[in-house]
């Protein structure tokens, strides 16, 4: 099956949901399934927001 997991945390992200989908998408792929994972840029250690010129 393949499986696209949506999240804004992911690895190397510490906090929030980022170690369950971390999980989650290893453990579809332990099991034969093709995963792909959209996520943003992490914001640790620290946030930064770019602004377009």
């Amino acid at each position: 099956m393949r499986i696209l997991i949506y999240s804004y945390n992911y690895y190397p992200e510490p906090i929030g949901i980022a170690p369950l989908m971390t999980e989650l998408a290893e453990g579809f792929v332990k099991r034969g399934h093709q995963v792909r994972v959209v996520t943003g840029m992490p914001n640790y250690p620290e946030r930064k927001i770019n602004r377009p010129t």
